[in-house]
This record gives structure tokens, sequence and C-alpha cells, in this order.
């Protein structure tokens, strides 16, 4: 979990891993401050591939971006924000 502030607006964004067969994936929330959801992204596992935490919260971050339809300026932040979070690893 991180949390991003933009135009004075503080989102929480929030990711939940899955590993019950046969679903296997991540999801992503980007949360307002009164607690409703302002973007959702879900990514799941094809069956031939390994699972990992860090690409399925990128995955699904992009996907929780596009639905809250986010300016390129805003998910900028949103990405810098990640960033840090992971201390400097992609």
């Amino acid at each position: 979990m991180f949390q991003v502030e933009v135009n004075g607006d503080t989102y929480q964004v929030k990711f939940k891993h899955y590993r019950k067969e046969p679903v296997i994936g991540t999801d992503c929330f980007i949360i307002r401050e009164d607690g409703g959801w302002l973007g959702v992204g879900e990514v799941n596992l094809y069956y031939t591939d390994t699972f990992s935490k860090n690409v399925g919260r990128k995955k699904s971050l992009v996907k929780a971006l596009q639905n809250a339809k986010f300016s390129k300026e805003d998910r900028i932040k949103f990405w810098n924000a990640y960033f840090i979070k992971r201390n400097g690893k992609w």
C-alpha cells in the first residue's frame, strides 16, 4: 500500500494477491479519501506463466490507472510513488 497526492487529493493504492487454483492473480485498488474506489485493475495469470507479485502489481496498476482516467502527469506521480515504495527497484 502507498499513498499519492494529486491536485490536493490523497489516494491510497492497495494490492491483493490471490493464489487459489485455478485463478491466480493480482488486484489493484485506487481508493479516494472518502473510501470510494476510483479505479480497479485485475490481472490473472496465464497457466504457463510464473507467479510474480512485482509483475502483477505493475500490470494491475496500469489497468487501475486506465480505469481511473488520470492525466499523464498524474499517472507519473503514481509511478514515482510506486518506485519509492519498491526502494528504487522496478
